[in-house]
């Protein structure tokens, strides 16, 4: 079994400890992750990895070969004070306990508080933000076939530094429309030329609808990912803006249906 990196502070343990304790082919799979656990289409050319969700992408080298490794996305709240985090594990074959590389996305807060008494390396702020990343320093296999490919795959400080990018607001894509169906976390958009849009959203996105959400309500939706048409399945939403409420009456009523109490967005968070 390699040996774990371990950090100093007991604050990040559970936010930059290796993979989940279940193994990445047993771990749920999100939607997102599902995705992206597919063959690379010409191994011999570094792999671009987009994580739409978090908004980074990170060149994975050419000497990876795809079959021996997994990337587990994880997210969860620190045991601590309960602030969320987000960890992107790329884990070295089956080993959910020895990650070559993990991707850590926690609160700005909680770096400036926090990370100075941790091994975690700072890569980038983005807002409220912080991205920063973890790398072992070794790791023995029994068996020194196992022990060579590991160490042929560690990375440099430098490869993660200059393989890591920040999507901006530039990749972000924006569609408007009427809601037709609202529920908790997730919603159908009517454009105004047809398409029918299903999307799935977290707190954070719609952290801009701070009256709820209803059918009839103009909606702006921002979103990161590939729009097919009417395929949502490669697109997370990032941002809900309410462009106006349901329309009302020529009395200046609402239309039927304005007794339904507005979906809230916190509830269940």
């Amino acid at each position: 079994m390699g040996k774990r990196f371990l950090l100093p502070a007991l604050l990040l343990s559970a936010v930059l400890a290796a993979c989940s304790a279940a193994s990445p082919e047993k771990a749920p799979m999100t939607a997102l992750q599902s995705a992206q656990t597919v063959s690379q289409e010409n191994p011999a050319e570094p792999f671009l990895y987009e994580n739409t969700e978090l908004g980074f992408t990170f060149e994975v080298p050419a000497r990876w070969d795809w079959d021996n490794y997994k990337i587990v996305v994880s997210h969860g709240e620190q045991t601590e004070d309960g602030m969320e985090y987000s960890k992107v594990a790329f884990c070295f074959q089956s080993d959910s306990e020895s990650p070559l590389l993990a991707i850590c996305r926690v609160s700005s807060s909680w770096w400036r508080k926090n990370g100075g008494g941790t091994e975690a390396v700072l890569l980038a702020s983005r807002g409220e933000e912080t991205f920063c990343y973890t790398l072992p320093a070794s790791a023995v296999y029994n068996g020194e076939e196992k022990t060579a490919l590991y160490a042929s795959m560690m990375l440099t400080a430098a490869e993660v530094e200059t393989g890591f990018t920040l999507m901006d607001e530039d990749d972000v894509s924006y569609v408007e429309g009427v809601v037709t169906e609202a529920a908790m976390h997730s919603l159908v958009l009517e454009t105004a030329d047809g398409l029918s849009l299903s999307f799935s959203y977290d707190a954070d996105a719609a952290s801009g609808l701070t009256d709820g959400l209803l059918p009839g309500d103009t909606l702006r939706v921002g979103y990161r990912g590939a729009l097919d048409g009417t395929d949502t399945r490669h697109v997370t939403v990032v941002s809900m803006e309410t462009l106006a409420r349901r329309a009302k009456d020529s009395s200046g009523a609402l239309r039927a249906g304005d007794e339904e109490e507005p979906v809230p967005i916190e509830e269940g968070e």
